[in-house]
Order: C-alpha cells, then structure tokens, then sequence
C-alpha cells in the first residue's frame, strides 16, 4: 500500500477518534438535565414564580424539563418548596415548621400560613412529644382522627 494512503488512513482515524472524543466531552459539559444528572439542571430565576420542583431534579427554572430516568415521583411536601436565592431556585423550608421541629415549640407551628403544614407540624409534634392536646388543632379530620389513632397505639406499647 502506498504511503500517502497509509497516512491518509491514520489521519482519517485520528481524526475520528478526536471528534468522537470531544463529542462525548461536550455531552458531559453540556449534558442533560435528569433525576440522575440534576447538576446540568437551569436553576436560574428572578423571582419565586420562575422555580418548580422537577422529579428528582429539586428545584429548577419553570422553563426547565427534567426527564425522570430512575426516580419515582414524590408529591412535595407542604412545609417545603422551591424559592429564588440570589438568582438560583433553591429548596426551602418552611422557617416555623422547621423551629418547630428543632426545639419542639408547638408554638411556632400557629406562625405557618399553609394550614396543610401547619397541621403537619401538629401531627409530627404530638407524635414526638407525646402531646395528645396537639392532636386536637389540627384542622383537617381524617388527620386529627390519625393522630389520635396513633398516640393510642403508642400509649398501648408503652403500657405493656
């Protein structure tokens, strides 16, 4: 075989492998945002209306897609969600529920505006502190009705 076609070849290859590899570079640079990669995820916004909690991705720009490879969905819990920081869609409590878990301050939890949260925050206080009274501010029934169920069973383990 002639020389310059041998050349020719081994350019050609070379030239393959670096198209090839700069390709697969750029992919990771760019990359695409999912469940399994929520670092490639737009997260910028101006104000809390431009954020959305994508499945699994946390919390991304409204404009973003995240495509849920692995994770199942989770419905968001009520104490939490999304907010703009500085320009960045961050995760957030909710800063009552959150004293309120932290020091056990029942409360706090009559600060939390989401009646759904503030309920939980009852819920979960009553549950850890033992406090049936607890149980009876939370507004939704079929919750108030668990909670009672609950610190019964507790209180039946306790006894034995």
């Amino acid at each position: 075989m002639n020389t310059k076609i041998k050349i020719l070849i081994g350019v050609l290859i070379v030239g393959l492998v670096l198209i090839g590899s700069w390709l697969i570079w750029k992919n990771q640079i760019i990359g695409i945002c999912s469940d399994k990669t929520p670092q490639f995820c737009d997260k910028t916004c101006k104000s809390d209306d431009d954020c959305k909690l994508g499945c699994g991705c946390g919390c991304i720009s409204k404009e973003e897609k995240c495509e849920c490879l692995g994770i199942g969905y989770t419905p968001p819990h009520p104490c939490f969600g999304c907010k703009c920081i500085n320009n960045t869609c961050t995760f957030k409590g909710d800063k009552f529920y959150i004293g309120a878990k932290e020091t056990k301050n029942a409360f706090l939890c009559e600060n939390i505006k989401n009646q759904n949260c503030k309920d939980i925050c009852y819920f979960e206080l009553a549950l850890e502190t033992k406090n049936i009274s607890l149980c009876e501010r939370i507004e939704n029934e079929e919750n108030k009705n668990t909670c009672f169920e609950q610190l019964e069973k507790q209180n039946k383990t306790h006894i034995r």
